[in-house]
């Protein structure tokens, strides 16, 4: 539980900091419960969805998809598309959060990519650029175990 509650403090921490005008990836500072733990950060062009790669828990690299929600199921498959190529990924939701861990794979088409789409159970895709990523999620999962 402690955990949801330090991603979603590193991902409400991330949306509300002012988001790059070109909703490029970035590096983004930890959070108060997470002080060394740095994301990578892709914003929507409208900033409404964010996504972020970082490690927790063993080291493991994970995806943290936070887009706005009133309801749904509490887990469920979400569908990372890069450039067409769609990942289903299991993950789990806690209020506006959609967390699952990442393979290699998936992390290297993030880093590769021009364009993600994301959807998640009961939502609409959302577009996020891929502009950045490859520097942002490098720099982030160097630290990985």
């Amino acid at each position: 539980m402690r955990l949801i509650f330090a991603v979603a403090a590193v991902v409400f921490g991330f949306v509300s900091a002012p988001m790059p005008a070109s909703a490029q990836w970035f590096v983004g500072p930890g959070s108060e419960l997470l002080p060394d733990t740095p994301s990578a950060v892709g914003p929507s062009q409208d900033e409404s969805t964010v996504i972020a790669v970082t490690c927790l828990s063993g080291n493991t690299p994970i995806f943290i998809l936070e887009m706005p929600t009133d309801d749904g199921p509490p887990d469920g498959e979400v569908v990372l598309a890069i450039d067409g190529r769609p990942y289903a990924v299991e993950a789990r939701r806690e209020d506006t959060l959609w967390i699952g861990t990442v393979s290699p794979r998936l992390v290297a088409d993030l880093a590769a990519g021009i364009r993600l789409a994301a959807v998640a159970p009961g939502k609409p895709e959302v577009i996020i650029s891929l502009r950045g990523s490859a520097r942002a999620i490098g720099e982030v999962l160097t630290g990985c175990g």
